[in-house]
């Protein structure tokens, strides 16, 4: 065992866990988050490469509306500012779609991940429930490289506005 190796072995990774909303008492729509101006441009590659794919995914989105093959107003980078039991918080989805009959909420990760199945269903989707009451809110998952066959597998996000079920759904967009 060489030095380096040694030296990973010893490493444990630590994950950072996106906040749960747990006993959420208001929530509303902000124009700005909390950092204002432009984020950090010395951002790592890989963080940089999944914020260009999410880019990409709010592009394929504003064409498929443009073009009519999706209906309903498109919300890219949204803050929402936030209070719980464990006080101020804010969260920003990557994109919602309102259609006449529900929502789409949608989570973009360049790499499919067990992450955004917690960040879709234990922060955005409490939060955006409680801004528009009464409206059926399904989860996307959009992904560029797949790590696993996902249980729930849908070839667009026509198909799943077609045939709504709960939990987190999975789209493979390799981007165009």
């Amino acid at each position: 065992m060489n030095l380096l190796s040694k030296r990973m072995d010893s490493v444990e990774v630590v994950r950072k866990k996106s906040r749960r909303v747990k006993g959420l008492k208001w929530a509303e729509l902000r124009p700005q988050g909390p950092f204002p101006g432009k984020r950090n441009s010395s951002a790592r590659a890989c963080v940089k490469r999944g914020n260009a794919y999410e880019t990409k995914v709010g592009r394929f989105l504003k064409r498929q509306l443009s073009e009519g093959a999706l209906v309903g107003e498109l919300t890219l980078k949204q803050w929402i500012l936030f209070t719980d039991e464990n006080g101020i918080g804010w969260a920003q989805p990557d994109a919602y779609l309102i259609t006449g009959q529900r929502i789409l909420l949608i989570e973009a990760k360049l790499t499919q991940t067990d992450t955004a199945t917690p960040q879709l269903l234990a922060l955005y989707l409490p939060l955006l429930r409680h801004i528009f009451v009464d409206v059926p809110i399904v989860c996307l998952q959009v992904c560029r490289n797949l790590r696993y066959v996902p249980k729930k597998f849908v070839e667009s996000p026509q198909e799943l506005l077609a045939n709504p079920g709960p939990g987190v759904y999975t789209w493979h967009y390799r981007g165009e």
